[in-house]
């Protein structure tokens, strides 16, 4: 997960993710009764997020990951996306860390096209 992290922060977006221990955002792995590999809960105040909850669905991740590793980074930075306005799914021939299709055993960074749709709204 730290990673993942790294993988935000080292792209070129603008934004830094860090571990704090008073942090209000949380992030949790565990089984939860959904088909997702992970969700974020995200309270926005006008138009910023001001905190974020994200589980991390351990039950569909093993389930259909053949890199463990890379999976969790992949559902990881998807999930940190949504906390920096990126939105699930977008409409694009260009290789994205939010689009459903993409390889989650491969695929464990923001593309050209995550970073650019960020560093327009910062």
């Amino acid at each position: 997960m730290d990673a993942s992290l790294s993988n935000w922060n080292n792209a070129g977006a603008k934004v830094q993710f860090t571990k704090t221990s008073n942090s209000p955002n949380t992030i949790t792995a565990g089984n939860f009764n959904n088909t997702a590999y992970g969700v974020n809960y995200a309270s926005v105040s006008g138009s910023q997020v001001v905190s974020f909850r994200i589980e991390l669905n351990a039950t569909t991740i093993t389930a259909d990951a053949t890199n463990l590793s890379n999976f969790i980074q992949s559902v990881f930075v998807h999930e940190l996306g949504h906390s920096v306005w990126l939105g699930d799914n977008p409409t694009t021939t260009s290789p994205s860390i939010m689009l459903y299709s993409r390889n989650r055993n491969t695929m464990t960074k923001p593309q050209t096209f995550d970073i650019n749709n960020v560093r327009s709204k910062y």
